[in-house]
């Protein structure tokens, strides 16, 4: 059994591959191995003199807001490529980042498996806090999430087109709450994720109201 997960705000795929595989309820984003990301790793791809000139001219706190603003864009489009998967907007992420490979893996996924992410109230994001580098290229957000997502798979009859008679079968409408520490990098005026770290997730209740 071979887990695809989203990153993070919920568990929306799963691949089955092997002889005798049988569907199985989506799993918990915990059991995303999180890839290690240092600042310094991508510093020397941002050596740009007159912008970090620039940067280091802008209050410190305009940066931070920002970010925020970056995070709730990340959010919003997250959402919305699971709910398209097929028409999803990758333009909030690093093409060659983490978490957009994990996207284009979870995407791909979810357009085999006939799944998507319906209309419902997807829940909410806050952020617990933001760190932003020295040379003001890169962030990192801590942030705690609930989901209420609800999934949905292919109709009972799946030849037949979607109506009130053959509707989308339900996956999963269990809400969830984590939190989770991303990171970003400054390309142009633009603030792009780089990669997510699940920090905790699976919680039954709503962790940001603690």
């Amino acid at each position: 059994m071979t887990g695809i997960v989203t990153t993070c705000w919920g568990v929306f795929a799963v691949a089955c591959s092997g002889a005798g595989a049988k569907d199985q309820t989506p799993i918990s984003a915990t059991s995303m191995a999180s890839t290690t990301w240092e600042m310094s790793d991508i510093r020397p791809l941002l050596t740009d003199a007159n912008q970090a000139r620039n940067l280091a001219a802008i209050e410190l706190s305009a940066i931070e807001e920002e970010v925020r603003g970056a995070y709730q864009h990340r959010y919003e489009s997250y959402w919305d490529c699971l709910r398209s998967p097929m028409a999803c907007d990758e333009s909030y992420l690093w093409p060659a980042g983490e978490a957009a490979q994990h996207m284009r893996a979870v995407r791909t996924e979810m357009v085999a498996r006939d799944r998507f992410v319906g209309p419902e109230d997807a829940g909410y994001q806050h952020v617990e806090g933001v760190r932003i580098s020295a040379d003001r290229m890169t962030a990192e957000v801590t942030a705690c999430w609930w989901s209420t997502a609800v999934l949905y798979g292919a109709p009972i009859y799946p030849d037949l087109p979607v109506d009130p008679d053959n509707p989308s079968t339900l996956v999963t409408s269990t809400p969830e709450g984590g939190r989770q520490r991303d990171r970003f990098m400054r390309s142009g005026d633009r603030w792009l994720l780089v990669s997510t770290e699940a920090l905790d997730a699976g919680f039954a209740q709503d962790p940001c109201l603690k």
